[in-house]
């Protein structure tokens, strides 16, 4: 949805410029777009969903989140609500616009939340050594496989750095906290996703 329009824009990169600056704005429409369906379609299952777009609650500076609201997420779940995180574009100080991917949101929210699991939900089935060939899959990732492979950024537009930068993060975050566990995977066959929150093997 968005990362089009940020790749026509450079709006990753900042806005400064009126073109920019529309651009930044279509960028947030297309992310608020892909969010809507996301809610409505929580909701149509009876989940009881609530939505926090970093656009509203987060400042950053040279492209990184210096501020994110997280108490108001804290109390959602609290109150046995669920709140939705999207990836979407946020103001910087030093650069006027960026973007801020959903694997970024959730680094900064994982010390406030303390999550066991995140489940990195996709279309490729997982991680491969030889991408786009899809013929050696990972079953786990070390620091040492980044550095011996090779790895895609992505098979479409990924502004934010596609597979490869997931991967980066993930073990970024798993040096953190080491009893974190992160899981890439596909949600496309019916049924998937469901089973990753299961715990089952997907």
């Amino acid at each position: 949805f968005g990362h089009v329009a940020a790749a026509i824009y450079g709006t990753h990169l900042g806005a400064h410029t009126e073109q920019e600056w529309r651009g930044f704005l279509e960028v947030w429409q297309a992310a608020d777009r892909l969010h809507g369906h996301v809610l409505d379609a929580l909701q149509a299952v009876g989940l009881p969903v609530m939505s926090f777009p970093p656009s509203a609650t987060a400042a950053c500076e040279n492209g990184e989140i210096i501020s994110l609201a997280h108490e108001p997420i804290l109390h959602a779940l609290n109150a046995g609500l669920l709140p939705v995180v999207l990836g979407d574009v946020a103001f910087d100080r030093q650069r006027g616009a960026t973007i801020l991917s959903t694997e970024r949101v959730m680094g900064w929210l994982v010390d406030a939340l303390s999550p066991r699991r995140i489940l990195l939900a996709g279309d490729e089935e997982g991680v491969f050594a030889r991408f786009p060939l899809r013929d050696r899959p990972l079953e786990r990732i070390s620091r040492l496989d980044l550095e011996r492979l090779a790895l895609a950024e992505s098979a479409g537009t990924d502004v934010t750095g596609g597979m490869a930068a997931k991967v980066r993060w993930g073990l970024n975050m798993i040096e953190r906290r080491p009893d974190l566990e992160i899981r890439i995977f596909s949600a496309i066959r019916p049924g998937t996703l469901l089973g990753a929150i299961r715990g089952d093997e997907v």
